[in-house]
């Protein structure tokens, strides 16, 4: 691959991520006119036009739609392949950067065990909860995420944690005693959840339907800490993990199981299609692996 060729398709898959020239050209450092040539050189090499002018914007036809797939394999396996040499040309065990979306108040103990078994590799925690999970898989080693889905394990992502949900109340609550309750009770509650960008959110909507109710959504929030807080004085109910919260929900809140429709929610490690994987990333993954299997049985989280 020439230099050229190499930076044509960079150039369109930011242009593309943008679409917004101005942006894009101002984000390389290069002038308009100077990215406008290199797109529409890779159009006429192409034989076809790969976008739609609009005004000072520029969206995808199909055309581009489906060569962008093509080009973030491309680059991604140029990434995957840079890893992979500086991986087999160095002493030291390569960084271990891991994307967390849930569970993050579970990590001190995992991470901590990880470290103290594995001293030499530098971990880094990019906790962007709401950005699109696809670039965040592309742009670390590993990621801890709730799925959309209700398949346990694909070719890459594995379960490694999985608990009941509770619902939360104050202390003075109506339903705070109770020894559990069925979701279908509390239709006409004033419910607190995450914003509509985050898989929790989805879930919250997801559990109140089988209960045969759409939930009054009346405080949304970005924090799991807020959102506890806001349930302790009484501003509405929510759904709490039974596990990965529980530093703080145990002490403030009251959580009472839930009798129907069984509520859970799972953590999975997921990892980019067909991405390289360095050696500190596959330590970590069987580790992460191992170390739930041991809280399954022990409950050390």
């Amino acid at each position: 691959v020439r230099t050229m060729e190499l930076l044509q398709l960079r150039y369109f898959k930011l242009t593309a991520e943008s679409q917004q020239i101005t942006r894009t050209a101002s984000k390389l450092n290069i002038s308009q006119s100077s990215l406008s040539k290199t797109i529409k050189s890779l159009e006429t090499e192409l034989g076809v036009p790969l976008f739609r002018r609009e005004g000072r914007s520029i969206r995808l036809n199909e055309n581009g739609q489906e060569f962008l797939k093509y080009v973030n394999q491309a680059l991604e396996a140029l990434e995957s392949g840079k890893k992979a040499l500086i991986d087999r040309n160095q002493i030291d065990y390569p960084d271990l950067i891991l994307h967390v979306q849930a569970g993050i108040s579970a990590l001190p103990n995992l991470i901590g065990g990880f470290m103290k078994k594995y001293p030499g590799i530098h971990v880094i925690i990019s906790k962007k909860q709401y950005c699109e999970f696809d670039k965040a898989k592309r742009s670390c080693d590993l990621t801890i995420s709730l799925p959309m889905t209700d398949a346990v394990n694909d070719k890459f992502s594995i379960t490694i944690f999985e608990e009941d949900m509770m619902m939360a109340f104050s202390k003075n609550h109506w339903a705070a005693g109770y020894s559990n309750i069925a979701l279908s009770q509390l239709r006409n509650e004033r419910f607190i959840s995450f914003t509509k960008a985050a898989v929790y959110r989805y879930d919250t909507e997801r559990f109140c339907q089988k209960a045969g109710f759409a939930p009054d959504i009346v405080l949304e929030c970005y924090d799991w800490v807020t959102l506890c807080r806001f349930v302790e004085i009484g501003m509405g109910i929510a759904f709490v993990p039974q596990y990965t919260w529980s530093d703080y929900a145990n002490n403030r809140l009251a959580l009472v199981p839930i009798s129907s429709p069984h509520c859970t929610r799972r953590i999975n490690l997921s990892w980019s299609d067909g991405g390289y994987l360095s050696e500190s990333a596959l330590l970590f993954r069987d580790y992460a692996i191992e170390y739930i299997e041991s809280y399954v049985k022990n409950k050390i989280i």
